[in-house]
């Protein structure tokens, strides 16, 4: 059983993207194989910097589509209407594909087939790598989430995540309603249509977009709890929203015993023993194989804990102005 032709479509969204669309654009525009018919849409979801005129660069080798308002997932499934690939991939404009993408990726498609694997059933890709050059928020906060998703078979990022049409139609796409955590949902649905999720480690992706900063990675985190609205109807299934819960829990107490008149040192102590020493452990048994890591694994977990707490109210004030329009 020979190789066969793949065609292949790969869908961009981006908005703001002039730091790194280039970079993503030239490495999926070197992937060349005798195998590989390739088409690349890339869709704008209202940029206001420098991407559309660095877009327009590449005008003959993309095909180019605006569309301004709608979420993430609305972006990508605008893209794979468009498209008319066979398989499609779904690449995020700060990421960079390995110059080997392709290749693997039709081989893995070629062990599949020999296996006698559905490839109508199949989503692929790998989680994706940090850079060479990383910040130590990339190293401490990442490296960590990588090693946790590279052993997971329940969902692949969807910055480097490529499945079958068929099964694209089958589940519907990316859930329209979900502004974050899309290719959760996206590999949810699909292992409830049969979907095989397997996870090919040559699919090499670089994303270079992680924060670098403190505040970089606080904003990313508030937003990215954004898509706990989908799981405020039963928080016990979302460990995110129950972690998030939690240390709202916590400090709202805290803050109510500093305002009352319980003494200011067991309150202290009390909160660090509720709030920082969980952080801490789960820092330790997610550093074990680098226990300089600790100290600063924590200091992210507690800014990730404070970050999900302005997401809840975010969702919250948003449920709110959302009902004073309808009204």
């Amino acid at each position: 059983m020979g190789t066969k032709k793949i065609d292949l479509s790969v869908v961009v969204p981006c908005k703001n993207a002039e730091k790194y669309i280039s970079l993503c654009l030239d490495a999926l525009l070197k992937q060349t194989h005798p195998f590989l018919q390739l088409e690349i849409l890339v869709v704008d979801n209202g940029s206001t910097d420098k991407t559309l005129e660095i877009l327009k660069k590449y005008a003959s080798a993309i095909k180019l589509f605006n569309l301004p308002v709608g979420t993430i997932s609305e972006v990508r499934n605008y893209g794979a209407k468009n498209s008319r690939g066979e398989w499609l991939a779904f690449i995020d404009a700060d990421v960079e594909v390995n110059r080997n993408w392709s290749a693997n990726l039709i081989r893995a498609i070629d062990g599949f087939r020999k296996k006698g694997i559905n490839l109508s059933d199949v989503i692929t890709g790998s989680t994706y790598l940090i850079p060479q050059k990383s910040s130590w928020i990339e190293r401490v906060w990442f490296e960590q989430l990588i090693s946790r998703d590279k052993i997971s078979d329940r969902y692949i990022n969807s910055g480097n995540l490529i499945l079958h049409r068929r099964l694209f139609d089958r589940i519907g796409g990316f859930d329209p309603a979900y502004e974050t955590c899309e290719d959760e949902k996206l590999c949810s649905d699909a292992r409830s249509q049969r979907g095989k999720i397997i996870k090919e480690k040559a699919i090499i992706a670089i994303h270079h977009g992680y924060p670098k900063s403190l505040k970089q990675f606080f904003k990313r985190e508030r937003w990215h709890g954004l898509g706990m609205i989908n799981d405020i109807s039963r928080p016990w299934r979302s460990r995110e929203l129950s972690l998030s819960l939690y240390f709202l829990l916590i400090c709202t107490a805290l803050l109510f015993s500093l305002i009352s008149n319980v003494d200011i040192v067991i309150s202290g102590t009390v909160a660090f023993l509720c709030l920082l020493l969980p952080l801490f452990a789960i820092a330790i048994s997610r550093s074990i194989s680098r226990p300089t890591y600790i100290f600063p694994l924590t200091l992210l977990y507690f800014l990730y804990g404070c970050a999900r707490i302005c997401s809840l109210f975010d969702i919250t004030f948003n449920y709110i102005r959302k009902r004073k329009r309808n009204l």
